[in-house]
């Protein structure tokens, strides 16, 4: 189990995650929000990568206008009468007014909304698209619900309209990304992108695989803004994650080479499985866990490591390596 996990700390890095719900708030699976992926001061300074201008692509094919299907909820649930008949739609139930706790989805439909419950009574505020958010308690006994007030009166949203591009760090677009988040997104070729119909209060962020790791923008809140139009920029690092090309494991001494991988930057070096790194860029392998070790070694692709290793016979020797991508 240890060798599995060291093997997806450095080369697979990290599993693929369609979520993918890295850590909120992250440009990769390890990375502080607007800081990963830059070097520091005294490692080498890479050229611009991307062109300002983007090259002619044709406009990418826009997704359903439909929500993104739902997981289903195993709980209880509650059905609700409407005052008005509605088409099929969903939404979100929340625990408070603010919209800052998210219970579940919900599905509405004619004259009748259902959402999952977690105890016999309770109160929150139910948010479905399209409509003004409203307060609803229930109380459920011997199989049987009661809402209050019954019926839910929906009152209907003024429609905002979200947009935006999404760039990187050398404020050129990324023409491959992906946003998630606020509704059914559509990309265009040059890097901007629109949200309709808007779910805010909401959350988006964009994303970018780079071979075996994902590239995350901050996340931005949105907050409902009724008639108005919102744009917000979405920035990625310029350059993708690189690593080592190693699989590790932890030891007593530090982590452990357990695996080098052909035609990477480890095997360029001499890395060999067997080899204890002791360091890396002046820190003690011995104080670090896995994922600590994991976010110190890897880097902007393109940008340099150090690392001390202690080899099979006692020796050691200081190692500096260059960042590569992994992965397709």
């Amino acid at each position: 189990m240890l060798l599995g996990l060291g093997a997806l700390a450095i080369w697979a890095l990290w599993p693929r995650d369609e979520r993918p719900e890295p850590t909120p708030g992250a440009t990769g699976p390890l990375d502080r929000p607007g800081t990963a992926g830059r070097a520091p001061a005294d490692r080498p300074v890479l050229p611009t990568r991307t062109r300002a201008d983007p090259p002619s692509r044709a406009p990418a094919p826009e997704p359903p206008a439909d929500l993104p299907p739902q997981e289903p909820d195993s709980r209880p649930h509650v059905t609700c009468r409407l005052s008005e008949r509605l088409p099929a739609t969903s939404g979100a139930l929340y625990l408070d007014t603010d919209h800052r706790y998210l219970v579940g989805q919900v599905t509405a439909m004619d004259d009748r909304v259902s959402f999952p419950i977690g105890r016999d009574a309770g109160a929150q505020v139910l948010h479905l698209v399209g409509f003004e958010p409203v307060q609803v308690s229930w109380t459920s006994q011997g199989g049987r619900a009661t809402c209050t007030p019954d019926p839910l009166v929906l009152s209907a949203r003024q429609p905002m309209t979200l947009g935006g591009r999404v760039l990187n760090t050398a404020g050129n677009p990324e023409l491959d990304a992906r946003v998630l988040g606020c509704g059914p997104v559509r990309m265009a070729h040059d890097g901007a992108f629109t949200v309709s119909p808007v779910s805010a209060p909401c959350t988006l962020q964009a994303v970018r695989q780079d071979g075996y790791w994902f590239s995350r923008s901050q996340r931005e809140e949105i907050a409902y803004a009724p008639g108005r139009s919102v744009q917000v920029d979405l920035v990625l690092n310029e350059y993708p994650r690189g690593g080592m090309g190693i699989a590790v494991s932890m030891t007593d001494q530090g982590i452990r080479v357990t695996d080098v991988h052909p035609d990477t930057p480890a095997a360029q070096a001499g890395l060999q499985a067997g080899d204890v790194i002791l360091t890396v860029d002046g820190i003690a392998t011995v104080d670090l866990g896995l994922r600590e070790f994991v976010s110190q070694a890897t880097g902007e692709a393109g940008t340099d490591v150090q690392v001390t290793v202690l080899d099979a016979h006692g020796g050691e020797r200081a190692i500096t390596l260059t960042r590569a991508m992994l992965g397709p």
